[in-house]
């Protein structure tokens, strides 16, 4: 998974994707996001050896390798875990900038963030082979990472693909 290039990305996409038409976003996503058949195939024979659990403690594993990492201006990468079948990844938020938004301001950037996340995730053939054994992913967002003052939190799996038209 390459979610420090992905999480980079965010601020970038979401804000190019405000003018375009749903399906043109879906297309630039699928685009940005395409997988090789063969590493497809690859990935789908190396996750059936694996419990949901497992695969949530390997891929963690694999993101976890690459924190800390500043994601943006004013987002950093802190952790990532596995909590039975979900992969946990904890962000920290710049918190002054944070604070200096208004109600709203936040409020679509997270309704940015959140569609990014599903268009991401839910464009990756990879991605739904793991949602397919159960695996999701949650995403926190704090403002205070030490003492977990939590700011807002994301998630996707199967049924968010699915209730957002990415898989029947």
């Amino acid at each position: 998974m390459r979610k420090p290039i992905y999480l980079g990305l965010i601020f970038l996409l979401s804000a190019c994707t405000m003018s375009m038409s749903d399906q043109d976003i879906r297309s630039q996503y699928a685009a940005y996001y395409a997988q090789d058949d063969k590493y497809v195939e690859s990935f789908a024979k190396e996750i059936n050896q694996y419990s949901v659990e497992e695969l949530a403690q390997r891929a963690a594993k694999k993101d976890k390798a690459r924190m800390p990492a500043k994601i943006g201006d004013n987002l950093f990468g802190k952790d990532v875990k596995a909590e039975k079948n979900i992969v946990v990844f904890e962000y920290e938020l710049e918190k002054s900038w944070w604070g200096n938004l208004s109600q709203s301001k936040q409020n679509e950037i997270k309704q940015r963030m959140a569609k990014d996340l599903v268009y991401r995730t839910c464009s990756l053939r990879t991605v739904a082979l793991s949602q397919d054994k159960g695996l999701e992913e949650n995403h926190r967002y704090y403002t205070d990472y030490s003492n977990k003052k939590l700011a807002f939190e994301l998630a996707t799996n199967k049924q968010v693909c699915q209730l957002n038209g990415f898989r029947k």
